[in-house]
C-alpha cells in the first residue's frame, strides 16, 4: 500500500527554481534533476520511513547525482515534502523547515 505524496508549496517552489537553475546551466539538465526527484518521491510513496530521522520527526533523503534533499514528515500514510534545498542551504538540524 502506497503512501500519499503532497509537496507544499513552498517546497514546489524550491523545485521549479533547482530546476530553472540546472536548465541554464546545461540543456536538459533541469529535466534530469526532476527526474532525479521523482525516484526520490517514488521512493517515499513506498517505503518513507527508510530514512532517518533527521530532526524531530523531520527526515530527509537526498536526491542522487544533485546537491539537493528533500526534507518530510510522515504521518500516519501521507508523506508531506516540507522543502528541498541545497546542501549548503540547510545541514544543521535548527534549519530545518517548521510546519
Amino acid at each position: 500500500m502506497n503512501f500519499t505524496v503532497y509537496v507544499r508549496r513552498s517546497a514546489k517552489v524550491e523545485i521549479t527554481e533547482a530546476q530553472t537553475w540546472y536548465e541554464t546551466q546545461q540543456s536538459g539538465l533541469g529535466l534530469e534533476f526532476l527526474s532525479a526527484l521523482a525516484q526520490v518521491i517514488d521512493r517515499l510513496a513506498e517505503t518513507p520511513l527508510i530514512y532517518q530521522l533527521a530532526h524531530r520527526n523531520v527526515r530527509r533523503a537526498i536526491v542522487r547525482r544533485f546537491p539537493y534533499f528533500v526534507w518530510y514528515r510522515v504521518e500516519e500514510r501521507t508523506v508531506t515534502i516540507l522543502a528541498c534545498t541545497h546542501f549548503k542551504q540547510h545541514n544543521e538540524p535548527t534549519q530545518i523547515p517548521r510546519k
